[in-house]
């Protein structure tokens, strides 16, 4: 057996290539295993993505799933008192949940039509909220402009289900974790689409500006069966900002601590059959030392930030039965970092653009089809002192084609299918460069059906992924994901789901590069829970439990990938929203155990428990609130220490305040206190994080 380890938790990074591991640079093994990239000296055979960890191996650190900013800090006084009691907790707070959504529901006010809300990411069809048997969240763009963040890490974190980590400020590697589950096991959709990766399956959408989005879903549990590869975490389904249906401008403007300022404009309008909408923004700060120069070696200035967007959206109706839409996007982003040197100068820019057609044909009353087509481009620059690094170059491009199809069979049944098809492509530079290729073709189909007081889910799905290294085929495999659900109706307050699904993580091409043996990661789910729902009041305690087989580890000398590991994520997850004598109430705890069984030991950067309270009401005509988010202990690898040295991250508590009023029918002032306490505390060992900030922004609507 290995030696008990924290298994490592980067998000995949930017690019990684092949090189000698005897060069100053190694993997990081802590926490998951996987190959992260980290950020470094410069040396040739490594490209570095701003925040990797440093380790043996510069170039691939897994010791944090992309850590992310999530603006607060502070050390937990009451979790760590909870997590003594991990069993008598869960069913403390699970009926807690259950309990408070009874008694508050007969003080709740007039419904707010939550649960009314129309969902397409849990089956790929249109459902109300509250016929989904999956768990789902919703932020809508009223959420996101109440919640005033700083950036989609940050906004999501409060989440249930979700946590985030990040490698220093904005634009440094960023980890979305569901369920506990790795952050390459996430799949973030813009407009359904499935957004590009790199060559070592790192998200590449995770500081995309809140100012381009309308709303998000996110889907928690196993979802392979829906959406293949790497679904096994959840889904992040983000909608932008889409055609006008009525004439408008709109736009924002926002200051704050650290010189952050921020400018968005946009105009839509409807004409005759034709919506558009064309929108653009900036935003910049100052921010602050990635790296804390006390516990290692780095350049101790402020690493500041900035990105731009340019986002249109054409919809033409051809008749009643056809729809064609257009859509142009554009992001960068330019983002200093901490490399390794006291005095260098470490600059990663990055920009992704995509270029999107989308038609929709009813057919008859019962058969609706969608044919998407997606190209996007994606470019990694990293410089040192001005001057672009021998290997400081990588471009990736990604055509993606979505058919999908829905046939009404009757007022209560519906049956769907379509085929992804996605072509890869990825290049860099220096004495290690590398062309790499790679296409997946899933065929896939859905069940849904409501029979008196029972649901039914069923989908399946089949994948085939070939991946070419310089035009000889280095993999080829196909495999089969399904997904089986079921939900009862006590009455017209209580329902009881279950499901059971499996899914497959892919090896990356990274991966394959190092052994073309590998086959794919396999997961196995099951998941059971109870919702209340009374007016404005829902409440839902799920268990979820998932087991990996075959899971893609590395030899003892980081050379060879192998399929070695096997993990166990299981946990509770409780939520409660509802509201009570005026006050909106937002609450979600989330027990989980995340283990590595290879190595009997914590997947880092997950806390065993966490949770999060809103509480906002209306006040002498102006909306305020207040945020408290919580986390335990978590594993992590030391910065300054071998491979094998585990860092424990002590719990946090933080403390957010905010306030808006509406100044007049289109001007709308808010603020925001983050950190209110100015706690100090840590995403990721080493690694600083945001202190106290005050922002103010002046919203203009339609």
């Amino acid at each position: 057996m290995p030696d008990a380890r924290p298994r490592s938790a980067c998000a995949a990074p930017a690019t990684v290539k092949r090189t000698n591991c005897s060069r100053g640079f190694a993997l990081s093994h802590t926490a998951t295993g996987r190959l992260e990239q980290a950020t470094g000296k410069a040396d040739s055979g490594c490209f570095r993505k701003p925040g990797y960890r440093p380790t043996r191996w510069t170039c691939a650190c897994r010791t944090a799933e992309r850590p992310s900013t999530v603006g607060e800090g502070g050390e937990g006084f009451c979790w760590v008192f909870i997590m003594k009691n991990v069993f008598r907790t869960r069913l403390r707070w699970a009926a807690l949940g259950l309990l408070s959504a009874v008694c508050l529901s007969g003080l709740a006010q007039v419904a707010q039509g939550t649960l009314k809300e129309v969902v397409v990411t849990a089956t790929r069809i249109e459902q109300p909220l509250a016929d989904v048997l999956a768990s789902v969240s919703v932020i809508t763009r009223s959420d996101i402009d109440k919640a005033q963040a700083q950036s989609l890490a940050e906004l999501l974190a409060s989440e249930p289900g979700l946590e985030f980590s990040r490698n220093g400020g904005p634009g440094t590697v960023t980890s979305f974790f569901i369920r506990g589950q790795e952050s390459r096991n996430t799949v973030i959709l813009i407009d359904g689409v499935r957004a590009q990766v790199d060559q070592l399956g790192a998200l590449q959408i995770t500081d995309m500006p809140l100012a381009m989005i309308e709303k998000i879903e996110i889907l928690k549990g196993n979802a392979s069966a829906l959406y293949g590869d790497s679904a096994i975490g959840g889904v992040i389904n983000i909608f932008t900002r889409g055609a006008a249906s009525q004439s408008g401008a709109f736009g924002d403007v926002s200051t704050g601590s650290r010189n952050t300022n921020s400018v968005n404009v946009g105009y839509g309008s409807k004409v005759g059959d034709t919506q558009f909408s064309v929108s653009a923004g900036g935003y910049k700060t100052s921010g602050f030392s990635s790296k804390n120069s006390n516990l290692i070696l780095a350049n101790p200035d402020s690493d500041d930030y900035g990105s731009g967007y340019f986002l249109a959206n054409i919809s033409q109706s051809i008749n009643r039965d056809v729809q064609v839409k257009l859509l142009l996007q554009s992001f960068q982003s330019s983002a200093n970092y901490d490399g390794f040197d006291a005095s260098s100068y470490d600059l990663f820019n990055k920009k992704n653009d995509v270029v999107g057609v989308d038609t929709k044909v009813r057919w008859n009353d019962s058969l609706t089809s969608n044919f998407n087509f997606t190209k996007s481009n994606l470019k990694y620059e990293d410089y040192l002192n001005y001057k672009l690094k021998a290997d400081g170059l990588y471009e990736g491009s990604q055509d993606a084609y979505r058919l999908t199809n829905t046939y009404e069979i009757n007022q209560n049944t519906v049956l769907s299918f379509g085929i992804d098809q996605s072509v890869e492509q990825f290049t860099a530079s220096g004495d290690f460069g590398y062309r790499m290729n790679r296409s997946l073709l899933g065929y896939w189909a859905g069940f849904n059906s409501r029979q008196n007081k029972w649901s039914f889910q069923a989908n399946i799905r089949n994948d085939r992924i070939n991946s070419i290294q310089r035009d000889v085929t280095d993999s080829s495999f196909g495999i089969n994901s399904t997904l089986l659900g079921m939900g009862y109706q006590w009455n017209s307050n209580w329902r009881a789901t279950a499901s059971i699904s499996n899914g497959f993580k892919s090896p990356t091409l990274y991966d394959i590069s190092t052994n073309k043996s590998l086959v794919a990661e396999t997961y196995n789910s099951v998941e059971g829970g109870v919702t209340y729902t009374s007016g404005p009041t829902s409440a839902r305690v799920i268990y979820f439990e998932t087991s990996s087989q075959n899971f893609i580890d590395y030899n003892s000398d980081w050379s060879v990938a192998s399929n070695i590991g096997a993990t166990l994520i299981k946990g509770i997850e409780s939520t409660l929203k509802t509201t009570w004598f005026g006050n909106q109430i937002k609450l979600n705890l989330i027990r989980q155990d995340p283990l590595y069984l290879t190595y009997n030991s914590d997947l880092a950067r997950r806390a065993r428990i966490y949770g999060s309270l809103d509480l906002s009401r209306n006040w002498q005509g102006f909306d305020v609130g207040t945020k408290f988010s919580a986390a335990g202990e978590r594993n992590d690898q030391n910065i300054n220490a071998a491979n094998t040295s585990v860092q424990k991250l002590d719990p946090y508590t933080l403390w957010s305040f905010y306030a808006s009023k509406k100044l007049s029918d289109h001007w709308i002032g808010r603020v925001k206190l983050e950190n209110a306490f100015d706690r100090s505390y840590q995403l990721a060992h080493g690694y600083n994080v945001p202190s106290r900030g005050v922002y103010l922004s002046l919203q203009y609507r339609p």
